[in-house]
């Protein structure tokens, strides 16, 4: 593991903002992969660089020596880009949403990809949905991997279908129809569905009626929840279901039960047309039409 611009930015943006929540909001991330890339560097310093507080954070003589080192940096890489245009072109910056796991396929590539050219450096970083739009539109991310309803509604976009997956329906173990064998979506007819706050949209709606109609069932009752955490809360005040996704590590929480639907979806490499500016994201997407495509 090294250090990348990630680990500096997302520390001095706690530095600058004062709390790690405020950081992530300004980075249009989830807090917890804020707090995760700092611990992080705090690991690959060997060094405390926050006094952590129930409401704020403190930074330690070292956080501040560390931040004034990569201030300068930064900055620095900034006057070079400028001047000479490189530093942005040998990076490829991609993301996916928080609490997935990224396709098998795609990590395989990516490998390969990395061992083929030493010199392009490729940064992964898992974000929100609404973080992952705002990174695409603003070019702060080269690409995206997400699910359909997850992507930016935008003309210059860009797919290619790189997986199939599942969908799955997650409930609490606490939940009244745990105790069953078995269960089907019918058994579910009459308790809420839990939808994540940036993906309630009237598409995101109608496929939800889509599939519970596909089975002669009625269109549940949506609840709106903020995050995967305010799923994990619903879900201990009793019933309650969501419809997720297999690749998205809380369906495998030990205090869940859940069973797949036949039905698939598909999983798509997003880009904008401005990313086909950049050399080096063009070899990097077209590899994996080639290598991926489904």
């Amino acid at each position: 593991m090294r250090i990348d611009t990630d680990h500096m930015e997302y520390f001095l943006a706690v530095v600058h903002h004062g709390t790690i929540s405020k950081a992530a909001q300004a980075l249009h991330v989830a807090q917890p992969a804020v707090s995760r890339k700092i611990k992080s560097l705090e690991t690959m310093l060997g060094v405390a660089l926050l006094e952590r507080q129930p409401r704020f954070v403190t930074v330690t003589t070292a956080g501040q020596a560390y931040a004034q080192v990569f201030e300068q940096y930064l900055q620095a890489m900034a006057q070079l880009q400028g001047q000479y245009g490189r530093f942005k072109k040998e990076t490829i910056r991609y993301g996916m949403f928080l609490g997935g796991n990224w396709p098998e396929p795609l990590k395989a590539y990516i490998v390969n990809f990395q061992k083929e050219h030493p010199h392009i450096q490729l940064i992964g970083t898992s974000e929100d949905v609404k973080g992952l739009r705002e990174g695409l539109l603003s070019q702060r991310l080269d690409c995206i991997v997400a699910l359909q309803e997850m992507l930016p509604n935008t003309n210059n976009l860009r797919q290619v279908p790189i997986a199939q997956v599942h969908r799955a329906v997650v409930y609490s173990k606490g939940n009244s129809l745990a105790s069953r064998s078995k269960v089907t979506l019918a058994d579910f007819k009459e308790q809420p569905c839990y939808m994540f706050r940036d993906e309630v949209t009237d598409s995101a709606k109608d496929m939800v009626a889509a599939l519970f109609a596909s089975y002669g069932l009625p269109a549940p009752i949506i609840r709106v929840v903020n995050n995967l955490d305010s799923v994990v809360m619903a879900f201990e005040q009793g019933d309650g279901f969501a419809l997720l996704d297999t690749y998205q590590r809380i369906i495998h929480n030990s205090q869940f039960s859940y069973f797949e639907l036949p039905e698939t979806k598909i999983m798509y490499l997003a880009y904008t047309t401005e990313g086909r500016e950049n050399p080096l994201l063009v070899q990097f997407i077209d590899g994996i039409k080639n290598a991926l495509h489904v």
